[in-house]
């Protein structure tokens, strides 16, 4: 009978873990279609939302550059060895990223016709994703150091 109980309460906080995930994916992307109504206010000729369902479907496609973004940040792990290329390493592939980033966009961009880019549109559509993900970053990166522990306990 407590076995019962134990099962229900840990499917309770599977479909509680579950809706929060897919909250905040579904915030992600409607921020997304919000920047892209948001640019397209701003600059009317350069960026044309016809269809609602298209603005999501595009947002969603630009959320879903998260897994091979994850794919080549992996990149970073791979030992470099000498000092300068070790330096310009990171930035190395930080320029990939944002290489394929935008191929993809332009890729998103033909395949869903009711969200017209021009391509002054499209630049500073891919730029302000750029700007807002590393702000994003860097205040994740600021909040979770604040909180991390030391690894290393001295003792006298």
């Amino acid at each position: 009978m407590m076995e019962e109980g134990y099962e229900t309460s840990k499917m309770n906080e599977f479909i509680k873990l579950v809706i929060s995930i897919l909250s905040v994916v579904g915030l992600i992307i409607v921020g997304i279609a919000g920047m892209v109504l948001i640019s397209s206010a701003l600059f009317q000729t350069e960026i044309i939302v016809q269809s609602w369902t298209a603005l999501f479907l595009f947002a969603f496609g630009t959320f879903l550059w998260i897994v091979p973004l994850q794919v080549i940040d992996w990149m970073k792990l791979i030992p470099v060895q000498r000092r300068l290329r070790r330096i310009i390493y990171p930035y190395f592939i930080t320029f990939i990223q944002i290489v394929f980033f935008a191929v993809y966009m332009i890729g998103l961009n033909v395949t869903i016709s009711d969200v017209v880019f021009t391509n002054m549109g499209l630049i500073s559509f891919i730029s302000v994703i750029v700007f807002v993900a590393n702000l994003v970053y860097s205040q994740f990166v600021r909040y979770i150091r604040k909180y991390k522990k030391a690894r290393v306990h001295i003792s006298a």
